[in-house]
């Protein structure tokens, strides 16, 4: 789904109409221990103007996601703490 939102310069914007897929979410991210390794990653575009009236440019801006701790983590540290107890 793409959405578009124009911004004056020098101005802050905050996105707040994303929404994630949970499951997919949780289960992307489930196994993935490294935690330089992204669970998604968000491609943001941005069109801009270099001087008033001049040509359209455009941006492509990663925008790599972590979510965590991962199940696999979660599960490890509950191992971790039966076991110390």
């Amino acid at each position: 789904m793409r959405r578009t939102q124009n911004i004056e310069p020098g101005s802050n914007v905050t996105l707040q109409s994303i929404s994630s897929r949970t499951l997919s979410s949780a289960d992307a991210g489930s196994l993935v221990i490294k935690p330089d390794i992204p669970h998604d990653t968000l491609t943001l575009m941005v069109t801009y103007h270099t001087v008033p009236g001049g040509a359209d440019k455009k941006q492509s801006v990663p925008l790599r996601i972590r979510f965590g701790p991962g199940l696999l983590g979660l599960a490890l540290a509950l191992c971790g703490g039966i076991v110390l107890v």
